[in-house]
Parts: structure tokens; C-alpha cells; sequence
């Protein structure tokens, strides 16, 4: 970088300014707050200080300039005037304007704003400015302020190459008119300034000095008293900040650089701070040894890889460890004078290029020869200061500078996109449904996550930024299970519809469909198109848009409420409008819409005339039958008495909104007026009382008369246009095709008339589609497993339609290619592939098998092969047009006893509603012949015993284990394989001595619809596997199972097994055990990439047995314990041996919702979608052995609270042996051996009481140390307590921050959730025998992510996930493409 040279009006002007430069008097002001953002297309970094308006930061910069806004006040100075004088004080090398020239004393003033990043300067006048800041008290924004300023005006075409939107320069130099002199001066501070540059989002500048506290500010301070002083330098021929360098070390050796080389004056050129350079720049002089030092400092020349521009060392990214402090690499030092050093870890040094690719973010100086004293040796760039707090003090001329802990960052102070200006923002999120609790908590930002769609389908992932406010669990209640909080869709800035249009570029409206049953409805922001789906087979899209076909009325807004009114004039029961009370209570009240209100609530002077209305409308149309009400609902009545139900609900009264004077109505049916109770055998008028009492004065204050419930909008497509101020409303109307939407895939259902059929009698009905739960088992192809439940859509029929079908029959189970038929929702709803194995039985042999989601499919004798395995062959499964069944070809047409009888192709179907093989006329008629010419000399039968032709006496036929020994009949398939029926499916033993052949004649009415020359029947198909493969698009079959050598069906098998006794454990129930049969299960699981699951797979496991008895007290629904120790029966070693993965488990258990468990170790990637892989960045510390027990134990050398030495000196493992620490799930919170906890907890109290001035409360069981919660705030990890401090093998720390130390009790407490441990005997341990001095519970693991590596003997931990704002819920559960 070149310096500017020094002429003598510089030196003249210089000392001009340093005669004024006197010192100021003690500051009387606070400091003054302004954020820093950085510009991430350029990497530079950008300071608002005027409505919001960016100035480019240059901490070489002498000028504040801008191009000036129409209110700029025209300063009166002449050229003359000193801040003339200062202005002029130091000129761009690389401007060439002619210079500033005073030719009488009544001259204006010009000045040359410089554009740091092109070079090119322009002439300007000198304005008088007000700047717009908030003083602080080093945490918070106290209250705003208007800064006088002067600035020069300059024109917009020397913005070029600066951040987009920026309109000026803040210079922050030390000169007279930057930026911290006139804040100085117009607020009465002291010449001094913070600087803190985020590496992304908003840091932070404070002009005035300290303090700062960033989050979690319990765990550092004010970080001005980090901070550590080096003298700041100046010349005289330019503003640059120098500091006095005597050497730079890599990992504390020194590196080798020529004499004086970094010194200021003869033939060194200094080192200089420079916040317009990206990366720090090194004379070629300096780079070179600076580069081969770290480079052999490194020595991981197999790590590295292609440069890639600017920088020239790169290496892989994973194969470079990593700390809490960046990369593991050596560390850059620069060596100050007096010894100090201002060092620079992996955190910045190292810079990721790309996913796989990090580099030494040091560059060479371009354009300079080494030696070049006009350049400066070095230039630290902004990616070096980042993340670093410095104090540049003008007055006394030090630069303060502090590494900021790792667990923080610059970035942590600034939250609302609204205000730039503000720090930290407190907002107070509402729980609408916990009787309108709020609390109170900092806004953040979030990232979102979505998909895009066209309205048939999801497209793709997206995610973008949002503010979002936090919240304490306790403000959850009430929500549903698993809720993380609440999504406001109302009118305003920060709701959900305002901020996706903001970040996506979309209008601002939004659909909404709430769905009526258990499942998901959906919500498009942005508006639509939206197409829904019939079940029609194959299915057909609805050509609707429904997003078009709307209605609309206007969208009305109360003073200080955000919730959507409607202009409605009346209602109507049944066409009748409902009489209310003279004043309108509508116009006065509102009617407001709301889905945090379950049914529509009405005001009681709105609600009795309307409920009456109805009731007598009923009656007055059916012979309804009131019954008991049931809460909440006043109107009841007997499901048998009411007309209906029809696909629209019950025939009930419509109720009708009259909407913007009579232009248009909101219509409700039975589907949303009617709720059925009782196990359906009563239905009530789903409307309520609002629980409100009219005022003395009258009225009902500000209640709404009418808040329409979520029930009364399910099912509607509702568009809320927040840019036209409309509602558009369809309401739950089934598509022109005459079919609704009944399947779980599209969330738009209304109701369907199916008609389910009766293929053995040929019957058909109407009947609605409905839900159903279907049970069937798990199998791994040998036993079943367990049983298991899902949801299936079915078709209601009367009884009448079950004539003809087998006794007990309540129903048909269609296999057919559609996409309401049982395999496919099998295959939907258990995550398994749309495939299945069917295995028909013969009469003497009992249950057959059908398999959802293909094979495998052992058969008996045991040992036997996989059947689906062994199949005879394959040949293509085709459709023929409307009909849903299976067809294939046989290409080459039929032979009997190998001879061709019929050429084909001919279309072959497969029905199991057929008794015997249908042949088509000419079909049949050449096999019968050729059958019966192939057995001459046979006995035949006559007459035939119908339906068949050809009957023969069955002692005269021999036998085989194929059957009876006759002609075989071979259908030879498209794909060269032959499907052979054999004797055991081609004869048919219709009585002692008869049997016929099994084929029988297609009747003409079957053969005029063109149906498949040849429909292969039940008969054929028994005792043979066939497999029906939709995703591959093709049909397998064994041949006769009889002919398999291994399979003998007719035979019993008896097999004696000497078993083996387990003991199961339940580790909850007060150490209860039992005694059990170990079996083998299967375990079924999804592989993953660490990003998503990808598919399912499953794995035979051994288990143990265990009575139902042991399950007390386990979480509601589980069946069992799945042991994670170091076992070679416990779940990890057995999946590492079956699914060949390394044996290791990564653990992330949640504190809401979801965690997840990785076997076989990482990668794991957590929402949102740009965090980095986690487990390629974590600490590690081996894992220990203890007293022979199966569980995972690390060595401790101590614990600080607050970086202070707790005194452990009551028992031998002080810090100069070992502390055992073991890790429990089982365990609720961390327990700690009496010894460790008594001090811990002292010391924690002594640190919360004094430190942080907490007020202890009354101790809550099983916690001791509790505390009142007012007095505590939350950060981004927690409450803000002490922070704890594990001090691990080789001192490294395992922090613990509030999130995982302390736990909420109740609105108003909060407690240390550490426990005293119970006694050795007491937990089953003998004389002289010890537990660990302390056991890791479940609380404190939470949100923190464990690798046990059983391979390596060590255990990684991330620390708390939420400072890199995720946590473990955060695994994306969403199956692969």
C-alpha cells in the first residue's frame, strides 16, 4: 500500500491541528452507540449515522463525508477557518483536483472527499449535519441523541465499487473532523472509540469508550477490562493508525524477516490498521517467510490443495481440526513492543473458500517491491480484526485489543432489522391460550426453513431470515405437544406474512386451509395458484384454481388491534335473518376471525337470539331429538334424529354471514356447524357462549360480538390479501368432478361419495369415503415382529353388499394399481416400498401370507432361502387402459407339455376373485385339445363335473411332489422366463376319484369387453410367491413352491432349542430386573447422510425378553430399553456389526420435540441449512473405564464456576488427581457425590448472590440453590448465571451454560438443577467401594452434542448448540428425494 508523501502545506497544516488538539476536559456524556454491519458482496463494512443511510467505515479516513440529502444546513466556512484547515489537512495521493487555493479571506472552503476503494476524489462543499445515535450504558441503548456534525457534499459518481446502498465515508482516523472527534465534541465524551467488526450480521462501534457487554454478558463482563494497550502511532504525511511490531511469530517461534523490516522509519514502512483491506497484506519481504513458516509450522502438506485466489495456501478443510477457537493451525503473533502480542488463532487465520476448502487468509501486497519503505510492511485487514474488540484512544494514543471469547461474538448486540440503531430489543411474546400470559425476552434472529411451490406440489427447500422474540419454556403451556412457540399471522410488520414477503419478494397475502382431522392442511404465503387432487384411479387433478375461483369481501382493522375484522350486517338461519338486540351489535362489536378460538364464540346478546333461531329451524325441519349437552355446547342432539350425514355433514340449518351490505355471503354447512360427541351417537351446534359480562355503564367494553373459531374455518381456502385489505373465502365444496379429497397426501377434503363393489356378486353401492385404522405386524420374512397401526381411507358400504363374499368377510382389501388400494397406502404410510409378496394358500394348508413392502419371506423347514430371492422369474407388469388391474404379456404365447398350442403376445391378467384360469375362446379351445391329446390313455370322466371339460379318474393319474403327473402348461412371458403351472395347479380334485383340469372358458360378456386372452385365477396362483413390484414395474414368481427342493409346506417341523435366561434392567424403576428369554428381533431404522434421513433399513438384533411389569414407570408407550453402554449386546455394538458402520454413537438429546441418535458417528447437519457440519468442529477428551462398569466415563482435573477453582479438597481427587465423571440419560439432572457437591453448590451461590446479585427463594425438591426469576435475564443460551466449567484431561474446558445449569420450576423460580447424590449403599454399591464423584444427567447433555467413540476411546462434545443457533431438535426428519 502506498503512503501519501509529505509537502510542506501538509506539515504546516499538521501542526496547525495539533496546536487545537488540546486535552478535553473530563467526559460528561455517555458514550455514543452506532452499529457496524458488514456488507457481505464486499466484505467491507458499513456505519449508520443518518437515517439509516450506510457509511462506508475508514479507519484511515480524515473526512466524514456523504452525498448530502436535500436538509443538509450550507456551513459558512470560508477558506481560511480552521475546520477549513482540517479538512485540507491531508489529501488523497491519487487525487489529482487542483488544490485548495484561499484567494481572499471571504473564499468558501472546498474540501476533497476521497473514495477509498477506487481512488478518485471530487470537490465538495463543507454542510453543517445532524447524525442520529443512541447513548448506551455499554449494554443496552439509554435513549436517542442528535449528533452535530460537519461534512462535505459530495456528487454520487464517487460511489463506485462501495457496498450497495452505501452514501458516503465515515473516516474514523484521529483527524480533527473524523467521525470520533465531532461525536467528541458534540456530546461532551472523551476522544476515544470501541470498534468491534462482526465476521456476519451487526457489530458495533461505542464513541466515548466502554463498557461493552456482549452475550451471554454473564460470562465475560465488560470486556473493556480484557483489554490489553500497545502504543498507537501516527505521521504526519497521513491518518493511518501504525502500532509499534518488533517481530511476527508462528506458534511462538519468531519468524526470520530482514532488519528493521517492520519498524517505522529506515527502510521498514511500519504496520498499519486498515478496515477497507479484506484480508491482511504483506510486503513480499514479509509474506514470503511468513507464509513458509506457517506452512512448516503446519506440516500438513497432505491436506493441501489448488490455491485458490488470493491466497495461496489452502488446504482441506476436514482434514484440519478444529477447536473452540477456529481451525487447529498454528498461531500468528504479532509481537509488540514490551513483549505483548496481539495473536491471531485458526479463527482468523484461516478463511473457508468453499464447503471442502480452507485457507491462510494472509495475502501478498501487490505493486510493491520488497523493501519499499514507501509501503508498509504490513496492513491488518478487516477479517484479522474481526471478532476482536479494540479501543482506539485518541487522548493518551493506545490501541486497546481483546480476543472475544469464543462463545460470543461482535454480532451479539444488534437483533431488529426495524431499528437499526437499537442493541436489544425486549419484546413480550403471548401465549393466546394460557389464559393470556406474556413474558418478557430479547428479539433474535431466526432462520426459517419451507418449501417453494406452484401450487400442485412443494418445489423446493427454502429458508430465510426472520426476527423472531424469545420466550421462557414456561410460556409454552397450554400449547400443543411439541409446539416451540407461536407463529402470528395478523397485520403487522414482524408477523409471519410480512416478514416471508420482505425476505422472498412475495405480495403480501397468504393462503390458509386449517385441516379438520389429525394431519396437515396447509398455508401459501405469497398467494397462490392452489390445485387440489381427486381419488379417482388413476387420480386427476381438480382444473380449478382455487386461488381464483374466490370470493371476496373487505378485510376491516380496529384501532389498537391486530386481528382481522369482517363487515358483517347480519346472519341468517336458514335464508331467516336472526333478530338481535336494536343497536347492531355486529357494526358495534365486530366480528373478528381467530384461530386460537377452537368453535365460534358469540357475546351472550348475540349469542341466545342465534342458538334459539337455530334449534327451531331444526325442529321445524326434522324430527330431531335434543339430548344432555355436553360442554362447551348448549345444543345437542341424537345422531339417529338428525337428516344426513351427506358428504357436506349433517343436514342441518346453513348459517349464513351477510357480508358487505348484502354483496356477498359466508355460508356454513353441517361440515362446520355440526361437532359429533359421544362416539358419534349424539352431534352439538358447534358455536359457545363468550365468557364475558356487559359492563354497568352498558355494553361489553371492547369484545368482539362474534369470533369465528378454527372449526368454522376448516377446510375453507381462505386468502387474507394484506396488500388490498380483502378476504377471499371458498368454502368446503367438493370439486367439479364429483369427487372431494379424502387422502392424507392432499389436506383440501370435504367429503366423498365413493362406490365400493362386490367383485364375486357384481354389486356396487354408494357409501362415503372415511378413515380407518389398519392392523396388521412387522415381519423381518420369518415371524412377525409387532404389531403396528396406520391410517388407510376406505369406503363406507351398506351390509347388503357383503352377500357372496366368505364368512366373516366385512369387506374387500383392493390390490389393484390405485392410489387408495391397500398396498400403496401401506407403502405411504409405513415408509416402505409400494410393493408386496403374495403368497395364496391351497384349502388344506390354512393362512397364506401377503407382505407390504416386498420380501424377504422364509418358509419352513428352518433354514430355508429367502423365497423372494430364488424367484423362477420376472416379466413387466403393463396397464390396460381404465382398469387398475395387473397385466402382463405372454410374448411367446402357450405350450402344453412343451409344444406352442397358442402364439401369442397374448395380454395375461391376474385375479385372485377368480377361482380357476379363464381362457379366452380360441385360447382355450387349443389348450383344452392339446391337454386332452397330451393325456390320451387317461380315464376320462364323463359327464365333467361343471365348469370344467376335461375330467379324469384320479387313480389312474400318477403323482408327484409337483402334483399329479400330467402335461405342464407353460405361459412363456415378455422377458424369456416361463411361468410352468404344474400338476399341483393345473388338476383339480373335485372328489375322491375325480379330478379335472383347472382351466376353464372366458364367458362371452368377459370376451366383448376385450378383456386379457388368458386371467390367471386364484387356483393357479396358490402355493406360488408372486411379487408385484410397482416401483421397478414388474412381476416376479417362484413357480410351485412344491418343486422347491427345500420347501415342503405339508410337513411339521418340531424343532427343540435350548434357550438362554437374560436379566433385563429397568434402570427408572428403582433398579427393578427380571428374568427372560433372549430372542431375535428386527430393528428397523433410516440410513442417513447427516442431513436427512435417506432410506429405511433393518437389522436383526438379539434382545431379552421381559414381562409387561417392567415397564413401570418408563415413558408412556414404550416397550422396552435400548441399552447404549459399551456392550457387545448393547444397540450400538450390534448395529456397528450388522450395518458394518464404525462403533460410535452420536448423541443429541432434545430439549423439545425431536433429538436424534447417529449411529456409526457423524456427519450430522442441523437447521438452519447454512450452519456447518457440527461433529467436523468439537472438542474431544478420552473416555475411561471405571470399577468394570458397560457405561461412558471422562476424568475431570477440577470444576471453576465462573473461572474460579471450586476447593474440592475433601477427598483425594483434588485438581492434582483425577474426578470421575460418568454420563447417564437415566439420571434427570447431574448428580454429584456429597464431597464434590456441597462446595459446588456453595460456590455457585457464593457466585450468583454476590457476582451476579440473585436472590435466593425457597429450595423447590429435589433442588436446593433456587433463585427469583425477576432478577435474572435470558440470553441466547439461557439465563444469565454463573457459568461452570468442567477443566478436562489436558485443560480443556466442557462448559456449562444456564440453558443446561439451571431449570425453571415455576413462573417465578428458578433453580440450580444439580443434586445431591444418594449414599454408596443406598445406590448398591459395597463396603469400600466408591460411584463417580459425578454422574452427567439428562438436562445438562440437552441441546449439546456427545460422540461416544468406543474405536477411539474418546468423547467428542460441541458444547451448547444454541450458540451456534440451532439446537438438536433441529435434524431435518424429512425423508430424502
Amino acid at each position: 500500500m502506498k503512503m501519501p508523501r509529505p509537502s510542506p502545506a501538509n506539515l504546516l497544516l499538521l501542526l496547525a491541528t495539533s496546536l487545537l488538539a488540546l486535552p478535553w476536559p473530563a467526559s460528561c456524556g455517555n458514550p455514543v452507540l452506532i452499529p457496524v454491519a458488514k456488507d457481505p458482496a464486499t466484505s467491507l463494512y458499513t456505519i449508520l449515522i443518518r437515517d439509516g443511510a450506510p457509511h462506508l467505515v475508514d479507519l484511515a479516513g480524515p473526512l466524514l463525508w456523504s452525498t448530502c440529502a436535500a436538509d443538509h444546513l450550507p456551513a459558512a466556512f470560508t477558506c481560511n477557518s480552521t475546520a477549513c484547515t482540517d479538512a485540507n489537512a491531508y489529501r488523497a495521493p491519487t487525487c489529482h483536483i487542483a488544490g485548495h487555493h484561499c484567494k481572499t479571506t471571504t473564499t468558501k472552503c472546498k474540501a476533497f472527499p476521497y473514495n477509498p476503494i477506487t481512488g478518485k476524489c471530487a470537490a465538495a462543499n463543507l454542510v453543517h449535519t445532524r447524525l442520529v445515535a443512541n447513548t448506551t450504558d455499554g449494554k443496552t441503548p439509554l435513549q436517542q441523541v442528535s449528533v452535530r456534525a460537519v461534512a462535505a457534499c459530495a456528487p454520487p459518481s464517487i460511489l463506485a465499487s462501495m457496498p450497495k446502498d452505501v452514501t458516503g465515508v465515515a473516516g474514523l482516523s484521529a483527524a480533527s473532523l473524523a467521525l470520533p472527534a465531532q461525536v467528541a465534541a458534540s456530546q461532551g465524551v472523551a476522544r476515544k472509540f470501541l470498534l468491534c467488526l462482526p465476521r456476519r450480521g451487526e457489530g458495533v462501534a461505542i464513541f466515548g469508550g466502554g463498557p461493552l457487554f456482549l452475550l451471554p454478558e454473564s460470562s465475560m463482563g465488560d470486556l473493556t477490562t480484557a483489554l490489553a494497550f500497545t502504543r498507537l502511532v501516527t505521521r504526519k504525511d497521513n491518518p493511518l493508525y501504525y502500532i509499534p511490531v518488533e517481530a511476527i511469530a508462528v506458534n511462538n517461534a519468531p519468524v526470520t524477516l530482514p532488519a528493521n523490516v517492520l519498524a517505522g522509519g529506515g527502510g521498514g514502512g511500519g504496520v498499519v490498521l486498515c478496515s477497507r483491506v479484506s484480508y491482511t497484506m504483506l510486503r513480499p519481504d514479509v509474506y514470503r517467510p511468513v507464509v513458509d513458516a506457517f506452512e512448516k509450522a503446519l506440516a500438513r502438506s497432505d491436506a493441501k490443495v489448488s490455491a485458490v485466489a488470493p491466497f495461496e495456501l489452502c488446504y482441506k478443510s476436514s482434514m484440519l481440526g478444529n477447536t473452540r477457537l477456529g481451525y487447529a493451525v498454528p498461531d500468528v503473533a504479532l509481537v509488540l513492543e514490551g513483549g505483548k502480542s496481539w495473536t491471531f488463532f485458526g479463527s482468523s487465520s484461516m478463511v473457508n473458500v468453499d464447503e471442502q476448502t480452507a485457507c491462510f487468509a494472509f495475502v501478498e501486497m501487490k505493486g510493491v517491491k520488497s523493501g519499499d519503505p514507501s509501503a508498509a510492511a504490513a496492513v491488518v485487514g478487516g477479517f484479522q480484526m474481526e471478532d476482536h474488540l479494540l479501543q482506539f484512544d485518541i487522548e493518551k494514543m493506545q490501541l486497546g485489543f481483546a480476543k472475544v471469547p469464543f462463545f460470543s461474538a461482535c454480532s451479539y448486540g444488534v437483533a431488529d432489522e426495524e431499528d437499526r440503531f437499537r442493541c436489544k430489543c425486549k419484546a413480550h411474546p403471548y401465549n393466546p391460550f394460557a389464559g393470556g400470559k406474556s413474558a418478557t425476552g430479547d428479539l433474535t434472529r431466526v432462520t426459517l426453513s419451507a418449501n417453494a411451490t406452484d401450487g400442485h406440489n412443494p418445489l423446493r427447500p427454502v429458508s430465510f431470515t426472520a426476527v423472531a422474540a424469545c420466550a421462557p419454556p414456561s410460556l409454552l403451556a397450554n400449547l400443543p405437544a411439541g409446539a416451540a412457540g407461536v407463529a402470528g399471522l395478523a397485520a403487522s410488520r414482524v408477523a409471519l406474512p410480512a416478514q416471508v414477503a420482505r425476505e422472498e419478494k412475495v405480495p403480501d397475502k397468504f393462503l390458509l386451509c386449517l385441516p379438520r382431522s389429525p394431519g396437515d392442511g396447509v398455508a401459501i404465503f405469497g398467494s397462490g395458484p392452489l390445485f387440489l387432487m381427486t381419488v379417482t384411479a388413476p387420480p386427476v387433478e381438480v382444473e380449478t384454481d382455487f386461488a381464483s375461483s374466490l370470493t371476496y369481501t373487505p378485510l376491516l382493522s380496529r384501532r389498537g388491534s391486530s386481528s382481522y375484522y369482517l363487515p358483517v350486517n347480519a346472519i341468517a338461519v336458514d335464508k331467516e335473518q336472526v333478530k338481535l338486540p336494536a343497536a347492531n351489535p355486529l357494526a358495534a362489536g365486530g366480528v373478528v376471525l381467530s384461530t386460537r378460538a377452537p368453535y365460534t364464540a358469540l357475546r351472550p346478546d348475540v349469542y341466545r337470539p342465534f342458538v334459539d333461531a337455530f334449534d327451531k329451524a331444526l325442529k321445524s325441519q326434522s324430527n330431531s331429538k335434543r339430548v344432555a349437552a355436553v360442554a362447551p355446547f348448549e345444543l345437542c342432539y341424537d345422531s339417529k334424529t338428525l337428516p344426513g350425514p351427506t358428504r357436506i355433514g349433517w343436514l342441518v340449518p346453513d348459517i349464513v354471514l351477510v357480508l358487505d351490505g348484502g354483496k356477498t355471503n359466508w355460508t356454513f354447512g353441517g361440515l362446520n356447524t355440526m361437532v359429533d360427541v359421544n362416539g358419534f351417537t349424539a352431534a352439538c351446534f358447534g358455536f359457545v357462549e363468550m365468557k364475558v359480562k356487559p359492563e354497568k355503564k352498558g355494553g361489553y367494553g371492547g369484545a368482539p360480538a362474534v369470533e369465528i373459531g378454527g372449526f368454522q374455518m376448516e377446510d375453507h381456502v381462505l386468502q387474507f390479501d394484506l396488500e388490498k385489505r380483502q378476504l377471499g373465502y371458498h368454502p368446503p365444496d367438493c370439486p367439479r368432478t364429483g369427487h372431494g379429497v379424502a387422502d392424507e397426501d392432499d389436506p383440501f377434503r370435504c367429503k366423498c361419495t365413493a362406490h365400493p363393489y362386490n367383485p364375486v356378486a357384481g354389486k356396487f353401492a354408494s357409501g362415503d369415503l372415511t378413515r380407518v385404522a389398519v392392523t396388521a405386524n412387522d415381519s423381518d420374512g420369518h415371524n412377525p415382529l409387532h404389531p403396528v397401526s396406520f391410517p388407510a381411507v376406505a369406503a363406507c358400504a351398506p351390509h347388503s353388499l357383503l352377500s357372496n363374499l366368505p364368512s366373516g368377510a366385512a369387506g374387500v382389501a383392493g390390490l389393484a394399481r390405485s392410489r387408495v388400494s391397500l398396498p400403496v397406502q401401506a407403502a405411504r404410510a409405513q415408509k416402505v416400498a409400494n410393493k408386496f409378496a403374495l403368497c395364496l394358500p391351497s384349502g388344506g394348508n390354512g393362512v397364506g401370507v401377503a407382505i407390504f413392502g416386498g420380501g424377504p419371506l422364509f418358509l419352513l423347514p428352518p433354514g430355508s432361502p429367502d423365497v423372494t430371492a430364488r424367484l423362477a422369474g420376472t416379466t413387466p407388469l403393463v396397464r390396460k387402459a381404465a382398469n387398475p388391474g395387473y397385466y402382463i404379456t405372454a410374448k411367446g404365447g402357450v405350450a402344453v407339455n412343451q409344444e406352442e398350442v397358442q402364439r401369442g403376445p397374448l395380454v395375461v391378467g391376474l385375479s385372485s376373485r377368480v377361482p380357476y384360469t379363464e381362457l379366452r375362446s380360441d385360447v382355450y379351445g387349443a389348450v383344452v385339445k392339446a391337454f386332452d391329446k397330451a393325456t390320451a390313455g387317461r380315464k376320462r370322466v364323463t359327464p365333467a363335473v361343471a365348469p370344467f371339460e376335461l375330467c379324469y379318474d384320479s387313480r389312474e393319474l400318477g403323482s408327484t411332489r409337483v402334483g399329479y403327473a400330467v402335461p405342464q402348461v407353460d405361459l412363456m412371458m415378455d422377458g424369456g422366463a416361463n411361468w410352468t403351472v404344474f400338476g399341483g395347479n393345473s388338476m383339480v380334485q373335485v372328489d375322491d376319484n375325480t379330478a379335472c383340469f383347472g382351466f376353464v372358458k372366458m364367458a362371452p360378456e368377459e370376451e366383448k369387453k376385450e378383456a386379457a386372452a388368458v386371467v390367471i385365477g386364484g387356483f393357479q396362483m396358490e402355493n406360488n410367491l408372486l411379487f408385484f413390484d410397482e416401483e421397478k414395474q414388474q412381476l416376479g414368481f417362484s413357480g410351485l413352491l412344491f418343486g422347491k427342493k427345500e420347501i415342503q409346506p405339508r410337513r411339521t417341523y418340531i424343532v427343540f432349542i435350548k434357550k438362554c435366561a437374560a436379566h433385563p434392567y429397568n434402570p427408572v424403576a428403582g433398579g427393578k430386573c427380571a428374568s427372560g428369554d433372549l430372542t431375535r428381533v428386527t430393528l428397523s431404522a433410516n440410513a442417513t447422510d447427516g442431513k436427512n434421513p435417506l432410506y429405511p433399513v433393518t437389522f436383526p438384533a438379539v434382545a431379552s425378553c421381559a414381562p409387561e411389569s417392567l415397564l413401570a414407570n418408563l415413558p408412556g408407550g414404550a416397550a422396552g430399553v435400548a441399552g447404549l453402554a459399551r456392550s457387545e449386546l448393547s444397540l450400538p455394538a450390534q448395529v456397528a456389526a450388522t450395518q458394518s458402520v464404525t462403533r460410535k454413537l452420536a448423541l443429541c438429546l432434545p430439549s423439545g420435540g425431536h433429538g436424534v441418535a447417529v449411529f456409526g458417528g457423524g456427519p450430522l447437519y442441523l437447521l438452519p441449512p447454512w450452519l456447518i457440519e457440527i461433529t467436523s468442529s468439537m472438542g474431544s477428551t478420552p473416555l475411561r473405564r471405571y470399577q468394570d462398569q458397560p457405561g461412558y466415563y471422562i476424568w475431570i482435573n477440577g470444576i471453576n464456576i465462573n473461572q474460579i477453582p471450586v476447593p474440592l479438597l475433601g477427598h483425594n481427587n483434588n485438581y492434582g488427581g483425577e474426578i470421575v465423571v460418568g454420563f447417564s440419560t437415566t439420571v434427570a439432572y447431574t448428580e454429584l457425590r456429597r464431597d464434590v457437591y456441597r462446595p459446588f453448590v456453595e460456590a455457585f451461590d457464593n457466585a450468583s448472590t454476590s457476582g451476579f446479585r440473585l436472590q435466593r427463594v425457597s429450595p423447590v425438591a429435589p433442588f436446593e440453590m433456587c433463585y427469583n426469576r425477576s432478577n435474572l435475564w435470558s440470553t441466547r443460551v439461557g439465563y444469565a448465571v454463573p457459568q461452570i466449567d468442567l477443566i478436562l484431561e489436558g485443560g480443556t474446558r466442557y462448559g456449562v451454560f444456564g440453558a443446561n445449569s439451571v431449570v425453571q420450576v415455576d413462573d417465578a423460580t428458578v433453580c440450580l438443577a444439580f443434586v445431591e447424590m444418594r449414599r454408596p449403599e443406598e445406590l448398591g454399591y459395597v463396603h469400600g467401594q466408591q460411584p463417580p464423584a459425578m454422574v452427567m444427567g439428562g438436562y445438562q447433555m440437552e441441546n449439546n452434542l456427545l460422540v461416544f467413540d468406543e474405536e477411539k476411546e474418546q468423547l467428542g462434545y460441541s458444547t451448547l448448540l444454541l450458540f451456534r443457533q440451532t439446537t438438536c431438535s433441529n435434524f431435518n426428519f424429512t425423508m430424502a428425494a
